[in-house]
């Protein structure tokens, strides 16, 4: 570290989140789940619900940043005479300042961080620079670490990596193999950064979002609407696993995969598949369609649910399988149990039927 005097050493200070970031990653977010909730919708309802889309990315970003606004007390990244002290993602890290190894810049969606990599700790560090006075915050770290620090030099915008003088033979600390960075052992691995882990929650409520009502019936009357859901699920997951590869081992120091916190995991996880599986719905009904041709479909069986009975659905035999349509009160009366109904069915953009008159909520013409 460079000269300083101890006498002059500042103490504790306290930095925060920067309110215009912040603001940013709302509006992000809000868009996220804004474009979610349009593809939710068919044409009918975009039409429809057109002033609604419009206003969901402010439903979203206000909640959001106000929350965020708030939490952001509870984060605060502490800088001391020993050392750093902050949390972004739920446990503090702790790093001194002889530790710090070096330090590189790293942007996420546009919210500045300092990846640090430190001889107290396997995994690599992202310290939080978008701070409210960042000015302040470099003199300060330069104060206390020394001008010639490596995250003192990176502030001021120099080269940042530091020359460590290597140790003799016998004076270096012996490291077990098992403790080793090049481990593939789970504590190796870098967290997530915060940013990405706050993403999880429009992502997990634009996945809500975009599975509709509509979407949700949708399904429920394409044959085969249960595989086309796990299919775009699959898909929406595979499509999150691979783009937190690429970001990953891009951001890492040592090329290493992101662990993703449970919380956070769990979150993204379902609203990936959601999201997928109502984006395959979508193109399935809303996409090129073929000519409509009338089909002979045996009745299996009938069975009201709901309170009171209110949701009515017949399973009838598709290709040996066993499928469910969601019909109208009057179509649920007027079937009977092993009679054959007559379905006018689309072939579907994906392959997979549908009767358009029940997608509609209309009802659909049978034998009885």
């Amino acid at each position: 570290m460079g000269n300083r005097s101890p006498a002059t050493q500042p103490a504790e200070k306290r930095f925060y989140w920067s309110l215009p970031a912040l603001a940013g990653l709302s509006v992000v977010s809000g868009l996220i789940a804004a474009v979610a909730f349009w593809l939710g919708l068919d044409q009918e309802q975009a039409a429809k619900y057109r002033l609604e889309a419009m206003l969901f990315p402010f439903l979203v970003a206000v909640p959001l940043f106000l929350i965020l606004s708030l939490g952001r007390h509870l984060k605060p990244v502490i800088v001391t005479e020993t050392g750093l002290r902050w949390s972004t993602d739920g446990p503090w890290h702790e790093v001194g300042w002889q530790a710090i190894r070096s330090a590189t810049r790293f942007n996420l969606l546009g919210l500045r961080y300092a990846r640090l990599s430190s001889s107290d700790h396997r995994s690599t560090l992202f310290l939080p620079l978008f701070l409210s006075g960042s000015s302040e915050f470099s003199l300060h770290v330069a104060q206390v670490a020394g001008h010639d620090h490596c995250l003192s030099r990176l502030l001021a915008g120099q080269t940042a990596r530091r020359s460590v003088d290597p140790q003799p033979a016998d004076t270096r600390t012996h490291v077990p193999k098992a403790h080793r960075t090049t481990s593939r052992s789970e504590g190796d691995r870098p967290e997530m950064p915060g940013a990405y882990q706050l993403l999880a929650l429009p992502v997990f409520f634009g996945g809500l979002t975009a599975m509709t009502e509509s979407l949700v019936d949708a399904l429920d009357n394409t044959l085969g609407g249960l595989r086309l859901f796990w299919v775009g699920a699959a898909l929406g997951i595979t499509s999150l696993v691979l783009l937190n590869l690429a970001l990953s081992s891009s951001s890492s120091v040592h090329g290493a995969r992101w662990r993703v916190p449970v919380p956070a995991a769990f979150l993204f996880l379902v609203g990936s598949a959601l999201a997928g599986a109502a984006l395959l719905s979508s193109i399935n009904t809303n996409g090129p369609q073929g000519p409509i041709v009338t089909h002979q479909v045996p009745a299996i069986s009938k069975q009201a649910f709901g309170a009171g009975n209110t949701t009515y659905y017949v399973f009838v035999d598709w290709h040996g399988r066993s499928e469910r349509l969601k019909v109208q009160m009057l179509d649920f009366r007027c079937i009977r149990e092993g009679s054959t109904l007559e379905l006018d069915l689309s072939p579907g953009a994906l392959g997979f039927p549908y009767p358009p008159a029940l997608i509609d909520g209309r009802r659909f013409t049978t034998s009885c």
